[in-house]
Parts: C-alpha cells; structure tokens; sequence
C-alpha cells in the first residue's frame, strides 16, 4: 500500500505524475541512445520539438500547463542526456527553435487543428 493514501499497490492516485515523468525521462533516454547518426538525432528533435510546440498550443488555455510543460522537459532531458553520439547543445537549440516556430504558426493559424471551426464541416 501506499502509506494510507489508497488507490491500489502503487498509489497511482496522487504519484501518476512522478511516475510519468520517469517513464518519459527513460524513453527520451533510451530513443537518445538507438539514433546513432547525429543527422538523425538533429531531425528527431526537430520533429519532437514540432510536436511539443503543437501540443503546448492546444493545451495553453484549457488544461493546467505547468504538468504538460514538465513532462515535455523530462522527456527532452532524457534525450539529450541519452544522445551519446551528437552535439546536445545542438539538440536542445534545435528542439526549442523547432517548438517555437511550430507553436508560432499554430497560433497565427497556418496549421488547422481537428476542433478548429475550419477543420470540421
């Protein structure tokens, strides 16, 4: 049990997000550690870069930010900490450009979304 706080063998209930973000600090880990070829770490952080300026866009008004915030960071962390055989400055410059510019274009509606009025018809 989880000292009385309930919510099964692991206490799941209060202790989801530290879990999460240990989870999500060995996967960016272990991804950091398969892409042998700095060209190919480079362009995955562009691409997560891409997906975490996408999902900061769509999370920005209606959800709690800070916890979606911190488990794009573990997982960032865990790459670049993983990624043995390229630059990690690189990495991380390249990852937060990369999330900027694709949070930028969200938000100036250059990419429509599925909920967007546009989107559905």
């Amino acid at each position: 049990m989880s000292g009385g706080h309930g919510g099964g063998i692991l206490g799941l209930d209060h202790d989801w997000g530290e879990l999460f973000i240990l989870l999500l600090l060995t996967f960016g880990f272990v991804i950091g550690m398969a892409i042998r070829q700095p060209l190919f770490a480079y362009l995955f952080a562009i691409i997560a870069g891409g997906v975490a300026g996408r999902g900061f866009y769509l999370r920005r008004m209606k959800e709690p930010i800070l916890t979606s915030l911190l488990f794009t960071i573990s997982f960032i962390i865990g790459y670049v900490v993983g990624a043995f055989w390229a630059n990690r400055f690189i990495i991380l410059i390249l990852f937060l450009v990369a999330w900027y510019i694709s949070y930028k274009l969200h938000k100036r509606h250059y990419f429509k979304t599925f909920k967007s009025n546009i989107f559905v018809r």
